[in-house]
């Protein structure tokens, strides 16, 4: 960077040397950016066009580092060879930094100037914050609140937030007040600690070249033994840290509560370097050690412990190890007592802290006179992240059709022994099924957790649908020895929202080992040939009953059903049949067992018949007659049906496992008495 001359005297270089424009303010407000400076030129140059750049940082020089171009404005030097300028640019964001070019109309440009820091608009400071000011806004005391005057400002230091107060002579202004930790991009001079951080301002409205006293009030308790500025000087032009301490004209007396700055415009410790009305002054009080303390923080886990470590180095290397103690600070407030240090160092620990940031400074205390304490060092932030937490959906099923179970999960993550009581919200599930969903598999997601110190993962899981069970039951058949195979059916059992055979595939079949010669006994009834997407089929065997058919009479004439008399029923043996093997015990005629047997020979032919006995009343004969009422239509007690006459069947099985049925007719007009005659006195007795 080529320093400026007095009135751009020199010329021989690239681009004739051009000087670069001095910026002295930024200022952010309604209307835009409004940036003030001056130029130090040739005299009764015109046509000298800015150009004014923005960026988050200016160069590690102090000078350019512009990124975003903003706009221009053309100035000429008057006949002393000086501009002053005032332009408006679109608006930048608060703590952007401004630099500037100048281009001649000959083409020639300049170096980047100086950066610049933008501010809020007039002197940065807000009504609301001056007016939380100390003495109810009125910081320097004067009885007239600092917001009213534009010569005095207060507000919050950088580091600790408490309050300090600009006063500057009456008739002129502060601008672009504002305080920073750290105004450079190379950190604080070693061993150098800035109680307030720094102040900057601008004073305007000061008359060229005269000397002017700004006031600085400091928070009370304020430890300070000297002052700092940063910012070019006669000999450097590169922003860069300096003492700056009073030497008789300008710099910093240090008093018990405050700093009276001396100041010069265009002297030093005025920034822009020149006699121009306006006197910029970036600096602060500090305080000087022979020792560097600086605190570690490594970042943690929820559940983790936070341990903040301090390490106390002199500045001198070949100086001993520092004794004594460091004082740590979190979050602002003092944590704990003092730690002694063991071989320059000393440690602290925050016990499983909740989930953020916490900010440690340490303050050295020092035991040895060859070393001086320090104030706060500089903040180390520890971040606690929440600790990751999986909430697994558990696999579940159902049958289609049917009614989701309830759902659960599985959680894994907790740490400190915290369980599920430590979660907000409800657990819920999503997913994509409903109950007429066909049978798969489809994704079930938990949510609806939250927690403040994890970081909840929702992992799905798997539904899934199996088919309904439907089980087709072969329906049991008889038939007699000889015959074909009788028509089967079946029933159906387990159709699901409403659901019938329409649903089915194929064609319902039946298989069994019986055929018309198949002897006497008992066949399975196999059903299948069926399908469904949506069921799982379970097949159920039926029975068909292959009967023998015998000869059997009903020995007796009429039946009285008012009485509980006795039906004696005869079955004959015949030439392929042995009564005399049949089994009392299996045999039922009407609904009813025998209540006693007995062997004769009934038809007179040589051969011994089996005679069972049932009695009346264990009959189902009653019923049937009641059946056969719906058949009288006109009531005049006469069947209007063919059912004059009734079949009534009797069953049983040898003692050697054959099967065997026989039929004989009951007249119903048994006593020559009508079907309704019967059925009144039937009536009459409390039997229907």
């Amino acid at each position: 960077m080529t320093v400026n001359d007095l009135g751009d005297a020199d010329s021989a270089g690239p681009n004739g040397l051009q000087n670069f424009p001095q910026l002295l303010s930024a200022a952010a407000g309604a209307g835009g950016l409004t940036v003030t400076g001056s130029l130090d030129g040739a005299p009764l140059t015109g046509g000298l066009v800015i150009d004014f750049y923005a960026s988050p940082l200016p160069h590690a020089s102090g000078f350019g580092g512009g990124q975003s171009h903003l706009g221009s404005t053309t100035v000429a030097t008057d006949a002393s060879g000086r501009a002053t300028f005032t332009a408006l640019l679109p608006s930048v964001a608060v703590s952007q930094y401004i630099t500037a070019v100048v281009t001649t109309s000959a083409g020639s440009s300049s170096e980047f100037s100086a950066a610049v820091r933008v501010a809020a608009e007039g002197s940065g400071v807000t009504p609301t914050e001056e007016n939380a000011a100390p003495n109810g806004g009125d910081g320097n005391g004067d009885g007239i609140l600092d917001s009213a005057q534009d010569n005095v400002a207060s507000l919050q230091n950088a580091v600790s937030g408490s309050y300090l107060t600009l006063e500057a002579p009456a008739g002129t202004t502060l601008a672009a007040v504002q305080t920073v930790t750290d105004p450079s991009t190379v950190g604080p001079p070693p061993g150098v600690n800035f109680p307030v951080g720094l102040v900057e301002f601008a004073l305007t409205g000061v008359p060229l070249g005269s000397a002017q006293t700004v006031t600085l009030i400091l928070p009370p308790g304020t430890t300070m033994d000297t002052y700092y500025k940063y910012g070019p000087t006669a000999g450097d032009p590169s922003p860069h840290w300096y003492e700056f301490l009073y030497d008789g004209v300008t710099g910093a007396e240090l008093l018990s509560d405050r700093v009276v700055l001396h100041l010069v415009d265009g002297g030093r410790g005025n920034d822009d370097g020149l006699a121009n009305g306006t006197i910029v002054d970036p600096g602060s009080p500090a305080v000087e050690s022979n020792t560097l303390t600086t605190v570690t923080a490594p970042s943690a886990v929820y559940g983790d412990s936070v341990t903040f470590t301090a390490l106390v180095s002199p500045l001198d290397p070949l100086a001993v190890t520092p004794t004594g103690s460091v004082q740590f600070y979190v979050d602002g407030s003092a944590f704990g007592s003092p730690v002694s240090l063991v071989d320059g160092m000393a440690s602290v620990s925050l016990a499983a802290p909740p989930a953020g940031a916490y900010s440690a400074t340490a303050v050295y205390v020092s035991n040895d006179a060859d070393f001086l304490a320090s104030t706060a060092s500089a903040a180390a932030v520890a971040v606690v992240s929440p600790a990751t937490l999986m909430v697994n959906a558990d696999f579940a099923s159902r049958a289609y059709g049917g009614a989701d179970p309830a759902f659960t999960a599985t959680f894994s993550g907790f740490v400190l022994g915290e369980d599920t009581s430590v979660l907000g919200g409800v657990l819920a599930f999503s997913m994509t099924a409903d109950v007429t969903s066909p049978v798969g598999t489809y994704p079930l997601t938990p949510g609806g957790l939250s927690a403040a110190n994890y970081s909840i993962t929702f992992v799905a899981g798997t539904l899934t649908v199996d088919p309904a069970e439907l089980t087709v039951t072969a329906d049991d058949a008889t038939k007699v020895v000889g015959s074909a195979n009788p028509t089967f059916t079946a029933s159906f059992a387990g159709f699901v929202l409403g659901q019938d055979a329409s649903v089915l595939v194929g064609e319902l079949a039946f298989s069994t080992p019986a055929d018309a010669s198949s002897p006497p006994g008992d066949y399975p009834i196999t059903p299948g040939g069926l399908a469904a997407d949506n069921y799982s089929l379970i097949f159920v065997e039926g029975t068909l009953r292959v009967t023998q058919t015998v000869a059997i009479e009903i020995l007796r004439s009429d039946v009285n059903l008012v009485s509980n008399g006795v039906i004696a029923v005869a079955v004959f043996t015949t030439a392929n049949f042995d009564a005399a093997l049949v089994d009392p015990g299996s045999v039922v005629f009407a609904g009813a067992h025998a209540v006693h047997n007995s062997l004769a020979d009934v038809d007179g032919d040589g051969d011994l018949d089996m005679v069972l006995h049932f009695r009346t009343q264990d009959t189902n004969l009653r019923a049937l007659y009641e059946q056969l009422l719906a058949d009288d239509l006109d009531g005049d007690g006469v069947l209007d049906s063919t059912h004059q006459e009734l079949d009534v069947s009797l069953t049983g099985q040898t003692v050697d496992d054959v099967f065997f049925e026989g039929f004989d007719e009951l007249d119903l007009f048994l006593s020559g008495r009508s079907l309704r005659e019967l059925l009144l006195d039937l009536a009459a007795a409390g039997g229907i």
